[in-house]
């Protein structure tokens, strides 16, 4: 129960983004809530966050926030939230959609006070971003392409607060749920280049099936990941989990990566606004072993397509 009323918790934060409206605020936060952002630096109280957190840009006629990879842990007395969260911001003239899409992930720490749930510290690091960024240059901290991660001092610390070093999965734990958590343990890796958190998922003899590069076993695989994640500043390994089968102790997952910043030959339009592009159709081959899900096999299926869905993990 605890684990879905910190969910809802956080839609509503989500909503008020959304929707520019803050009252969830006043209800949601701990009066000495803290937050450590990159495009608006850190900053504490309330009242405070309020008028940060409004949107200071061109009037929008549409707003849309998405989120994926959503991992809640909680014991008796405090939670944890790993959350990414895809915007897409816009209005339409002349029959033309001016647009921002934006991306990043939330480490959400909570507190629980008497009955309630409250949002003590809240850290957020951009990673994505894409369209009209005049929208918000003029009142956001950017990402420097050149800084590994964007910025000079990045508030999340992965070998520190990754959620995986410092929560077990508790009884409220579906198993569906937990297979669904692999991707997310396998992506956060990937990003934070916190490989540890990715190889806990992986068996010894993973078989990676990647067009024209198949890999075998864990330690080359994880190879693979580190060179490709030294060449690049920023990664965001965005999922939406798409379908789950289990049989005992077997499962198949399929997952498709979203990266609307990364769509080829298609571009936003008023007329494919709520289309979800991704990039990547991966299924994974899961074993349950010593009540913990890992991936045997990994089938990657690359090209850009698109369809609509909502997300609501």
């Amino acid at each position: 129960m605890s684990r879905k009323i910190i969910k809802e918790i956080f839609d509503t934060f989500i909503n008020g983004l959304e929707k520019n409206k803050f009252d969830c605020f006043d209800i949601n936060f701990a009066d000495n809530v803290e937050f450590e952002t990159t495009i608006f630096g850190n900053f504490s109280n309330i009242e405070t966050a309020k008028e940060i957190f409004k949107w200071k840009g061109p009037d929008l006629d549409y707003s849309r926030y998405r989120l994926f990879n959503n991992s809640v842990f909680t014991n008796d007395k405090t939670g944890i939230q790993s959350v990414y969260v895809v915007a897409l911001v816009g209005y339409e003239k002349d029959n033309y959609f001016h647009y921002l899409q934006f991306g990043g992930r939330y480490l959400v720490y909570y507190e629980k006070s008497g009955l309630d749930w409250k949002i003590a510290k809240l850290k957020y690091g951009l990673d994505m971003i894409d369209g009209n960024t005049s929208f918000v240059s003029d009142w956001w901290k950017l990402m420097d392409f050149t800084i590994y991660n964007g910025y000079k001092n990045y508030p999340i610390n992965s070998n520190i607060e990754a959620p995986w070093r410092n929560y077990d999965y508790s009884d409220e734990w579906s198993e569906k749920e937990k297979i669904m958590d692999v991707y997310n343990r396998y992506a956060w890796g990937i990003d934070y280049n916190d490989f540890e958190i990715t190889k806990s998922v992986l068996s010894e003899n993973v078989f990676s099936d990647i067009q024209e590069n198949s890999i075998y076993g864990r330690e080359s695989l994880i190879q693979m990941f580190k060179q490709k994640r030294n060449k690049e500043n920023l990664m965001s390994h965005v999922g939406y989990v798409d379908k789950i089968t289990i049989d005992e102790n077997k499962a198949i997952m399929t997952v498709f990566r979203h990266e609307p910043h990364r769509i080829g030959t298609n571009t936003i339009t008023k007329d494919n606004k709520d289309t979800m592009f991704y990039t990547v159709n991966y299924t994974f081959y899961l074993k349950k072993i010593e009540n913990n899900w890992i991936t045997d096999k990994i089938v990657y299926d690359i090209g850009v397509f698109g369809i609509n869905t909502d997300v609501k993990p």
